[in-house]
């Protein structure tokens, strides 16, 4: 017979069991909660599909602005282009394309055109490659990005090409443009020192006029200007590429600094244009 305690013990496994049970099936269900559904699980597959493609396609673009800033803004007006007349096209024409480039790319993978290990510079890697192979996978990473938003974004969602990047795009051009130019400008400047350094030093310097800089490829002369200026002037000659520069130096004695300016100038020097400097 089941005295009052043996009651209360049965009694007092059984509440364990049912408050552990409950307590198990809460922690289930909350756990069945946190698991993603399978449409998060296929909206995060294919927002890293498209981040990939993202970074392949800045790959070939920090690779076009340092080798030709020209062939960059070719290969985004193409795929420019490209976006327009699919944003405007049918159903049809859109499914077609994408199943033409899938065939060309069976996998994201290979979109990668380099194919090398993350700390090699991409000047080594480019051996292999020409510029226009370059500009072109730029142009199929880009095709394919604008028929994945075109198709499976919807109408409203933002395009990969627009006004304002192409803005920002321009103004990149021209800093990446004036820098490789003021390095020839710098380069220029420092084969006319040498020269100049060599030529006073020579015997009888003094004594005679001292000659003008001029090579096969460049040449750097004094400009005499017609209004004072406490700045030295010079004006050079890109004699290969049928470009001109003015370089000017301003000595400040009070703060001990000199001080230069670069500029694309015309065949008479009397246009200037300052370069960014950035």
């Amino acid at each position: 017979m089941i005295d009052a305690v043996g009651i209360g013990l049965i009694g007092g496994f059984c509440v364990g069991v049912l408050c552990g049970r409950s307590a198990w099936v809460a922690r289930k269900d909350k756990a069945e909660l946190e698991q993603p559904s399978t449409y998060e699980l296929k909206r995060n597959v294919e927002e890293a599909e498209g981040r990939y493609l993202e970074v392949l396609r800045r790959e070939m673009a920090n690779i076009l602005m340092v080798s030709n800033p020209d062939t960059m803004l070719t290969a985004y007006d193409k795929a420019w282009r490209y976006q327009r007349e699919i944003v405007a096209a049918d159903p049809e024409r859109r499914n077609a394309d994408l199943h033409s480039i899938t065939q060309k790319f069976k996998y994201y993978r290979e979109f990668e055109l380099l194919g090398t290990r993350h700390f090699v510079p991409y000047e080594a890697a480019m051996f292999s490659f020409s510029e226009d192979e370059v500009a072109d996978r730029y142009v199929e990473i880009s095709k394919m990005l604008i028929l994945r938003r075109t198709i499976f974004g919807g109408e409203k969602t933002n395009q990969v090409f627009d006004d304002q990047e192409y803005e920002v795009l321009s103004k990149s051009v021209r800093a990446q443009k004036d820098r490789a130019f003021r390095a020839k400008i710098e380069h220029a400047m420092a084969r006319f020192y040498a020269f100049s350094s060599g030529y006073d030093q020579s015997p009888g310097a003094t004594n005679a006029p001292r000659p003008e800089f001029d090579m096969g490829d460049v040449s750097v002369f004094r400009l005499r200007s017609a209004s004072f200026t406490p700045e030295n002037e010079n004006g050079i000659v890109f004699k290969l590429t049928g470009e001109y520069a003015v370089y000017t130096t301003f000595h400040d004695h009070e703060r001990c600094r000199t001080y230069q300016s670069y500029y694309r100038s015309n065949a008479s020097f009397g246009e200037r244009q300052a370069l960014e400097m950035r």
